[in-house]
This record gives C-alpha cells, sequence and structure tokens, in this order.
C-alpha cells in the first residue's frame, strides 16, 4: 500500500532528505515501471519486487534518521500483566506477562527510567497522598522544624539536602511506617495539625513496596530468572514526599542563573544507589535523564502513571546488562508561577543481603562477573553518612573487577 508520511512532515524532509528523495523516486519507478527506469530495468515482475523492497528500505532508512532527530519519548511499560508479589512465575507466560516482560527488558537497557501504567495502585489513594502531601509543606516551618532528620534516623524532615558537595534546592520527609530499626524512627507531625497523614502514608507505603517487589521480579524474568530471585530481595524501603519550591518562597531557588553562574537544580545529576525508585510525579515537570549524550525530559501525560528509575545494585544484579540512569530535577522559573511536587519510594534490599551478579547474567559476558560481592547495608549506611559529610562517598565502580 502507500506509505503515509508523519503528521511532521516539514520536519522530517529535512531530517531524511536523501532517504525520501531516493524512497520517492524508486517508488515512482515502481508505479511507472518503464523500462531501465529501475536498476536491472523494471519491465518483468522480479525486478520490480527487488525495486520495491528497495524502496521499502530507503523509507524505513529515512523514518530511522527522523526518528533520531525527533525529541525522544521516554519507554511506557503496562504492569497489568506482571504476576503479584509472591506469585511466583505463575501467571509469567500470560501474553499480558511477556510483554510486560519485553517492555522492562527495553527501557531497563536504554535509557534506565521509564514510566508506569496499569500498575494496579488505588487512584482514591493518590489523590489522598497528594492532599496529605500538599497539606504537610502547608504546615509553618517552625512546626516542620521540629520533624527535622538527624545521622541516627533517615525520617523525618529536612528544608535543605545535598548531592555529593552540591545544595539542591528542595524540602522534603522521609518516613517509615513497617520498620523503625532499618532508618530509625519516623518525626510524624501532630495528629492535630494532620489527622489522616501518617494513615494514608502508611498504607501508601504498604503499596509502594508490594509494586517496587512486582517490578524487580518482572525484571528478573527480563533477565532469564526466576521472579523471586530480585523481589525476595525488598526489604525495608524508604517513602518520601518531596516539594521544590519557587523563586518567591525559597530565597534564589527558581531564578534564572545569572550570565557566567552554574544553573541552579532542585537536585543535581546523580544516579541512584538503591535497586530502584518510584515516582509519583504530580503536575509540574522538571526531572531529566541523561539519555546518551543528552537530557531527557520527563513527561507523563497518563493519569496516575509513575516515573521508575533503576538504581545502582540492579545494574549490579544484571551484569551491566541494566544501566543505573543519571537524572536530574531543574529549578521550577519563578515566571512559572508553580512548584514541583513529588512522592515516591526509594526500593533498598534487606541490610544483610550480599550484591553481586546474578549467575546466568554474568554466564552471559565473555568476562564473567563484572563486580565483586559487596554488603547492601554497610554500602547504603556510607552513602547516607556520606550526606552529612561523615564519610567518603562510594559507588558500584568501588567493586567493579
Amino acid at each position: 500500500g502507500r506509505a503515509k508520511l508523519p503528521v511532521q512532515s516539514q520536519e522530517l524532509r529535512r531530517a531524511w532528505p536523501s532517504g525520501l528523495a531516493q524512497a520517492r523516486g524508486l517508488r515512482a519507478a515502481v508505479r511507472s515501471g518503464p523500462a531501465g527506469a529501475c536498476p536491472g530495468g523494471c519491465g518483468d515482475i522480479a525486478a520490480r519486487r527487488r525495486t520495491r523492497q528497495a524502496a521499502t528500505g530507503a523509507m524505513r532508512r529515512g523514518l530511522a534518521l527522523a526518528a533520531a532527530a525527533l525529541p525522544r519519548r521516554l519507554p511506557r511499560v503496562d504492569a497489568t500483566g506482571l504476576p503479584r508479589a509472591g506469585a511466583g512465575s505463575r501467571g509469567a507466560s500470560s501474553i499480558n506477562s511477556v510483554m510486560a516482560v519485553a517492555q522492562l527488558a527495553a527501557a531497563c537497557r536504554s535509557p534506565g527510567l521509564f514510566v508506569v501504567t496499569g500498575h494496579g495502585v488505588d487512584a482514591q489513594l493518590l489523590a489522598e497522598v497528594r492532599q496529605q502531601h500538599d497539606a504537610f509543606f502547608a504546615l509553618p516551618a517552625d512546626v516542620k522544624r521540629r520533624l527535622r532528620r538527624d545521622r541516627k534516623s533517615q525520617c523525618g524532615y529536612y528544608e535543605s539536602d545535598s548531592t555529593g558537595s552540591r545544595i539542591d534546592q528542595r524540602e522534603g520527609f522521609n518516613f517509615c511506617a513497617a520498620s523503625a530499626e532499618a532508618f530509625g524512627p519516623t518525626r510524624w507531625p501532630d495528629s492535630a495539625e494532620l489527622p489522616r497523614f501518617q494513615e494514608v502514608m502508611a498504607e501508601y507505603e504498604t503499596v509502594m513496596v508490594d509494586l517496587a517487589r512486582r517490578l524487580l521480579g518482572g525484571i528478573a524474568l527480563s533477565i532469564g530468572t526466576k521472579p523471586s530471585a530480585l523481589a525476595d530481595l525488598v526489604g525495608p524501603s524508604l517513602p518520601g514526599l518531596l516539594h521544590y519550591p519557587v523563586a518567591a518562597s525559597m530565597g534564589a531557588l527558581g531564578d534564572a542563573p545569572e550570565e557566567g553562574e552554574p544553573e541552579q537544580f532542585g537536585t543535581h545529576a546523580h544516579v541512584d544507589a538503591n535497586l530502584l525508585t518510584i515516582v509519583n510525579q504530580h503536575d509540574i515537570g522538571g526531572l531529566e535523564v541523561r539519555w546518551g549524550d543528552e537530557w531527557v525530559g520527563v513527561e507523563v501525560t497518563e493519569e496516575n502513571a509513575f516515573v521508575v528509575n533503576l538504581g545502582a545494585m540492579v545494574q549490579v544484579l544484571s551484569n551491566d546488562e541494566y544501566r543505573a540512569p543519571e537524572h536530574r530535577v531543574r529549578c521550577t522559573r519563578a515566571e512559572d508561577g508553580q512548584s514541583r511536587n513529588s512522592s515516591l519510594l526509594f526500593c533498598f534490599p534487606h541490610a544483610d543481603v550480599s550484591i553481586a551478579p546474578l549467575p546466568l547474567a554474568a554466564a552471559r559476558s565473555e568476562t564473567g562477573a563484572h563486580f565483586r560481592e559487596f554488603n547492601a547495608g554497610e554500602f547504603m549506611h556510607r552513602k547516607y553518612l556520606a550526606d552529612f559529610g561523615d564519610a567518603q562517598d562510594i559507588s558500584i565502580d568501588e567493586f567493579r573487577v
């Protein structure tokens, strides 16, 4: 049938002029069919078929060039078919599951950050989380400061944070309702101020940890092993709420930098050190992922979809088959008039787990395992101490063979 040009035809003509011209010329020759117009002549059926194939190939090459020239769109993963946590491999062969696992495999290879739909998390719960999120950050500053986290507990409020030595322009609240021993006790706001806050966040934590297990089970299937190989690693994890204020509410945050000054970021470029992170990006964007040589904005148009990025531990477990992406959050510009909000889950393994390439992933590499084994708890504890300047930062590259 007749090939149809994409909607952005003017942009595409500029992106692939040679392919388009060649395809149009060959297609015209096929239709008219005069002798000598096609390579080898178009007078017989075989020659016409070869010419049509050449035209199709030229068009495909042109489309590939055009796709590379257009803005990249993050991969989408429909989690509808992923087995529930604890279901083992049951249902893993259904068509929906096979499709979800294939989507995960492609998204984890590149760019390592993707949008998840069909996750099954209740929309009403997500709406309540957003309401409680907004109510918390609307509390007076002195009330929030009474809930500050410290070196003894990762749970609580913070009004500034850092990525390495760089100060991030944001405030946040981390909590852990399920296991106070893992991260320290949570400093919850008074029930008189936010009556349902703790209840809603505890439910959110439970649901999000279950989703993390499902996603990791699917990632394990995509590597070629059973879901429990990754899903069972999941231990107490750390949910959090983030607020990136605009310039009017936090000093110079959001102001365009003066000429010669570095650009400001809500969160500077970094790679997560955990298993994976699940983000519910509310209404305002700003999150970007490094994809190849460029930074790509994360746009989520699907209602209640999540953004998921791999952590460094999954990169180790996959033996570099999957990559933990570098990502960052740009400051909200003052002229936009709206601050950026998100709720998220940092998914961690049990502290006593040893992290090393999965045997099947290591066997696929000509050089074997790319990393030495290391203890997850010690790794994450050192990362946390580095945030306070009490220890030198650490990365998985220290364990690379």
